[in-house]
């Protein structure tokens, strides 16, 4: 079942152009998430590169795995699973953006639910590994826990879950430096990282690898590659649209 106010979200925001999103994000990946700025001399596509290695060491793919990706945006990390297991059969990922999943229909053809990960039967016992990348974000803090619980359920005896995402420290649920972020990503609601772990936890997964990672280089250089291409941006998507990015971008470092 399809949540209407999930659905909303995300085609308000990743169904707005693909070409769009091009202009800034990395372009071997095009991910939509923090990215490992492990040097100052890093670019954005070695960040990212550096991320999509240090994620694939997580989840340690096997060719014959089932291994499904919540939240899949534009499937390269699905593509750089795929690279290194050579299965593309056991692949999948859920998405919400209609632009998302005939841009992997296109250009990788793995098989893609147009579903709500978070409120889908996600069947039990049928994955060895299951993971998302800035997925996270767009779940609620109620939402988490039954979210959980599925995931669990529907992993095979001694399967991995692994998670990348941008979460609160601290213990106010709603600091006013986050509302900017409740405006550009309507129907979300971030939650405290504490209340990741405690769910994890209740649910009956075992933690065995938890990390921070600044966001805010990868914000930086976003801002940067979108005023670059301002003319470009402002004819796929308008004035007020570049802008409300510029905005975000801009304030989001200063967190």
């Amino acid at each position: 079942m399809i949540h209407q106010a999930h659905a909303r979200g995300i085609e308000y925001h990743y169904d707005l152009s693909n070409d769009f999103y091009k202009l800034f994000l990395d372009r071997r990946f095009m991910f939509y998430s923090c990215a490992d700025f492990d040097l100052p001399s890093d670019t954005l596509e070695q960040a990212q590169l550096n991320k999509a290695n240090h994620l694939l060491s997580l989840i340690a793919p096997k060719a014959g795995e089932k291994i499904l990706e919540l939240g899949c945006g534009w499937g390269s990390m699905l593509q750089h699973i795929h690279s290194q297991t050579g299965d593309k059969e056991s692949l999948s990922g859920y998405t919400l953006s209609k632009e998302q999943k005939g841009y992997i229909d296109q250009n990788f053809g793995f098989n893609i639910l147009l579903d709500d990960f978070i409120t889908a039967d996600l069947g039990d016992a049928r994955y060895d590994k299951i993971y998302s990348i800035g997925a996270m974000e767009h779940v609620r803090p109620n939402e988490i826990l039954p979210l959980l619980r599925r995931v669990h359920r529907s992993l095979k005896p001694g399967g991995r879950l692994v998670q990348h995402f941008f979460s609160l420290n601290g213990t106010d649920p709603m600091p006013t430096s986050m509302v900017s972020a409740q405006l550009f990503f309507p129907g979300s609601l971030l939650s405290l990282h504490s209340h990741h772990l405690q769910a994890a936890t209740e649910t009956g997964f075992r933690l065995t690898h938890d990390s921070e990672h600044d966001y805010r280089p990868t914000l930086r250089t976003w801002f940067d590659r979108l005023v670059a291409m301002t003319d470009e941006a402002v004819d796929l998507v308008g004035v007020e649209t570049t802008n409300k990015y510029f905005a975000f971008f801009a304030q989001s470092w200063a967190f």
